[in-house]
């Protein structure tokens, strides 16, 4: 099952990009986030649970109570396998240290508006 999660604390953006994603086809699911924090706390019932992962995490860098890089090392920390998650960064920010940050966590970095090209190569993952 290829679902994906988009975590993002920008609601109007993210509800742009459900609609894009929805349109785009072929994701059984697309679950949004608005906090980092809460999409770690599902991941972590869903190992404990033992239920899929989510093929494909679109997560945004600047958020409030949890930003995108505390999310991926709160995933280092737990020791979380994410063997089957390929996780992009969606950010805004074209900073080159940000990208060469996104690779230290082995991460792959698209900047804000996610476009049908950049869909094409995450769907092209699972």
């Amino acid at each position: 099952m290829n679902k994906l999660w988009l975590i993002d604390d920008d609601e109007v953006f993210t509800f742009l990009i459900k609609h894009k994603l929805d349109r785009a086809k072929g994701f059984d699911s697309v679950k949004s986030f608005l906090y980092a924090d809460e999409a770690l706390e599902e991941l972590k019932k869903f190992i404990s649970e033992g239920t899929p992962l989510p093929s494909i995490i679109f997560l945004d860098i600047n958020m409030p109570r949890m930003s995108g890089w505390e999310f991926l090392q709160s995933l280092k920390n737990f020791n979380i396998d994410l063997s089957s998650t390929k996780i992009y960064i969606l950010s805004s920010s074209s900073s080159s240290v940000d990208q060469m940050k996104a690779k230290e966590y082995s991460v792959e970095y698209f900047t804000k508006p996610l476009t049908d090209d950049n869909i094409e190569m995450a769907r092209k993952y699972y």
